[in-house]
């Protein structure tokens, strides 16, 4: 008998091990598809405890979608465990900084705002409550790429099952 506790892991290990996608849609993938019009580069996978149990049952999947001046540019895709099995809550093609953000952000330059997909992605508990964030980091520069002009820093918390914007700060 597997203790109830190992359950996601075991699954988890599963669904990698697999490496196919169309038997288990909706959960994470590790073959080499296309994501959207672009050929993936490659995967790396997070998997954290966004509700403070002990267990870390949440993934994180990373797919390298480009790489530029050291930068990867990642889709970000986050899944939980409910019920048995995997359920995508978030996808970063559907996320976007909003509008009241990219206007504070754009007050201080004379050209147009650029904003990467994430790059770096961390798990971690930012307000100690025993349930760990994710930290997102977005490269942001103006003109051209290699005019790096700070980070965008959006941290999000799992609440209710759906992965929730709790911060977005911008750092030089």
């Amino acid at each position: 008998m597997i203790k109830k506790s190992l359950l996601p892991l075991l699954i988890l290990v599963l669904t990698l091990l697999s490496c196919t996608s169309t038997a288990l849609t909706g959960s994470p993938t590790s073959d080499n598809s296309a994501v959207g019009d672009q050929e993936a580069l490659g995967y790396n996978f997070i998997i954290f405890d966004s509700d403070g149990d002990g267990t870390k049952a949440d993934i994180v999947q990373l797919t390298c979608l480009g790489m530029s001046g050291g930068y990867g540019s990642f889709r970000l895709e986050v899944f939980t465990f409910d019920k048995n099995s995997y359920h995508k809550v978030f996808d970063s093609e559907q996320y976007t900084v909003n509008e009241s953000t990219y206007k504070k952000l754009s007050e201080n330059i004379s050209g147009e705002l650029m904003i990467d997909t994430f790059y770096l992605v961390e798990a971690d508990d930012t307000d100690n409550d025993g349930c760990e964030e994710l930290v997102c980091r977005q490269y942001a520069w103006e003109e051209c790429h290699a005019n790096h002009i700070g980070d965008i820093i959006t941290t999000f918390k799992m609440i209710d099952n759906v992965l929730e914007i709790i911060e977005v700060r911008f750092e030089r």
